[in-house]
This record gives C-alpha cells, sequence and structure tokens, in this order.
C-alpha cells in the first residue's frame, strides 16, 4: 500500500478555479472532464494541460464514485490553474486511501492510480476531519513542446 504524503497549496489569486458536487454516477466523469475543458479554455496556455488532466480526472472522479461514494452521496471535485500547474482534489466520505495494486496483463482494471501517477508531477492522499473522508490530488504540468 503507496501512502502518499499530503500537500498543502498557497491560494493564488490568479489562479481559475472551479468546483462542483457529483453524484454516484457513471456519469460524473464526464461531467468532471467538460467542466474542466471550460476552465482550460479560460487560461491561456490551458491547452496544455488537457490530455494528461482529462486522463488524471477521469481516474480520480471514477475511484471516488465507485469506492469512495455511497449511493445517494456526494462527492467534491475542485480544479486550480494557472500558468504553471493544474492541481485536481478529489473529496470523498471513504476514509481508505487509494492503492496502485500489481497490473496483471490481462486485467480489465487496476491501472487508474498507476496513471495518475505517471502523469502528474506529484499525487497524494489526505484525510480530512475525522469522520468526513478524504483528499486525493495530482499536480500535472503542462504538456512540453506544446505552446
Amino acid at each position: 500500500m503507496i501512502t502518499a504524503r499530503a500537500e498543502v497549496e498557497q491560494d493564488d489569486p490568479s489562479d481559475s478555479t472551479a468546483e462542483l458536487w457529483l453524484p454516484k454516477s457513471e456519469l460524473s466523469a464526464p461531467r468532471a472532464r467538460a467542466t474542466l475543458v471550460q476552465l482550460l479554455e479560460r487560461v491561456d496556455g490551458g491547452e496544455r494541460f488537457m490530455e494528461a488532466g482529462s486522463i488524471v480526472l477521469a481516474e480520480l472522479t471514477a475511484n471516488a464514485s465507485a469506492h469512495g461514494t455511497r449511493r445517494g452521496d456526494r462527492f467534491i471535485v475542485r480544479l486550480r490553474v494557472n500558468a504553471v500547474r493544474l492541481r485536481i482534489e478529489v473529496h470523498d466520505r471513504s476514509t481508505k486511501e487509494p492503492v496502485m495494486r500489481a497490473m496483471a496483463p490481462m486485467a480489465e482494471n487496476g491501472r487508474g492510480m498507476h496513471l495518475v501517477s505517471s502523469l502528474s508531477q506529484s499525487w497524494g492522499c489526505h484525510l480530512r476531519t475525522p469522520g468526513v473522508g478524504k483528499a486525493v490530488w495530482a499536480v500535472v504540468l503542462p504538456a512540453q513542446g506544446s505552446s
């Protein structure tokens, strides 16, 4: 089991942000990605975060929906972007930390946190107030060679 460190972010007034509450649903990841696209369209150079950010967001959102949210509950997605980094946070009620599982070659699942790890500069998880769950976060850097 990987226990990732918490990373405290300083609020920067120049950052563009978005927050949404999503239900336990297979429609939550597409809705989160649509919000990311809208956010990145408002930021100069935002397209440089699109590919990796969309994949990382989809994986973290899918995990929260599948493993961290009970039927009828919601989870929170927070996005913060500036010219040098995109921070994605997903808050849910579960206190169970994400695990990078061994990947079987023919397995249909179990690759999500490996994708998050490979596409992010850093990622982690911290528990929220006892009994209120956790936040899983990832920091994505702009794609190289993009303008």
